[in-house]
């Protein structure tokens, strides 16, 4: 699966943009409106791909790009109204790019990100969780971001260092989608082992990243056979 940014301050666009993404099977890992979001979101994460507006308010989309070399490698899809020279001109500063007038079609933007990412090859396993955006968009959580979840009635939590994540879906259909990198250790909570801090002497809870999980009866036996192999109690 794509990975994407989109980078739109006008609501209606960025609506109609996060639909045809949707609807081309296309996961979007956040969604900025200016130069500053813009920068800290791409700080954050490493799309495959950038769909993004010129003009963002008073803004140019290209300070993003001038903040930081590295971005200038990402590719990158201008749609925008824009249709300056100098505009046109300052988009080649970005690699890897394809430059394309409002209003645009889904076909349109397929072709484009096709054509950017053709060099790129499918990925032969899941690496991420799946859900919805808030904007109804698919969103990736990459499995090793992904701290521990937990669950409260109806839905899961999910945790990350930088965000938390909401679905509504139980503990046990969540744990069908990850790997063997998570562990269950309580009816209500998953940990990514990767983050495994220390235990209770008694096992009572397990910490993973400064937070105190409980550890279910049930769990025990599978925990002290991973204290075994790879932890020493403390």
């Amino acid at each position: 699966m794509i990975n994407c940014v989109v980078i739109e301050d006008d609501f209606a666009w960025k609506t109609k943009i996060l639909a045809m993404l949707d609807a081309l099977d296309i996961a979007v890992q956040g969604v900025a409106t200016d130069v500053a979001s813009g920068v800290e979101l791409l700080q954050k994460v490493s799309p495959d791909i950038v769909i993004a507006d010129v003009m963002l308010g008073k803004e140019r989309v290209f300070d993003i790009y001038a903040s930081d070399p590295a971005f200038c490698k990402l590719p990158t899809v201008f749609v925008t109204q824009s249709d300056t020279e100098i505009d046109y001109k300052n988009a080649k500063k970005v690699l890897n790019h394809l430059y394309i007038v409002k209003p645009v079609h889904k076909l349109t933007l397929k072709s484009a990100i096709d054509n950017l990412c053709k060099i790129k090859l499918p990925k032969a396993v899941n690496d991420g969780l799946t859900i919805k955006g808030k904007f109804n968009q698919k969103v990736v959580v990459p499995f090793e971001k992904i701290i521990y979840i937990n669950q409260v009635q109806h839905y899961c939590n999910i945790y990350t260092q930088q965000q938390h994540f909401t679905i509504k879906k139980s503990l046990v259909n969540v744990i069908k989608d990850l790997d063997d990198r998570f562990m269950q250790v309580h009816r209500s909570y998953c940990i990514n082992k990767a983050f495994i801090e220390n235990f209770s002497v008694g096992l009572e809870n397990i910490k993973v990243k400064g937070v105190e999980i409980p550890i279910g009866n049930s769990f025990k036996d599978a925990l002290k056979e991973l204290i075994g192999e790879e932890f020493s109690v403390k």
